[in-house]
């Protein structure tokens, strides 16, 4: 087996996971888009307010 053949299978037990668990809570597709929306709205919001005083800059050195 190739390593990305490993990786892909390792994925996709970590998916069939996480697809078995929100089965199980009966969620409906529609509530999970509706929260994926929400939370990249405050990212965006939140990415709009960034300048240089409020970064972090951990992010952008290698040496943290």
């Amino acid at each position: 087996m190739t390593w990305t053949g490993a990786f892909g299978r390792g994925c996709r037990v970590l998916l069939y996971a996480i697809v078995r668990g929100l089965a199980l809570t009966r969620i409906s597709p529609n509530v999970l888009t509706f929260l994926g929306l929400v939370i990249n709205t405050i990212a965006a919001i939140l990415f709009g307010f960034a300048n240089p005083t409020n970064y972090s800059p951990c992010l952008l050195t290698p040496d943290w």
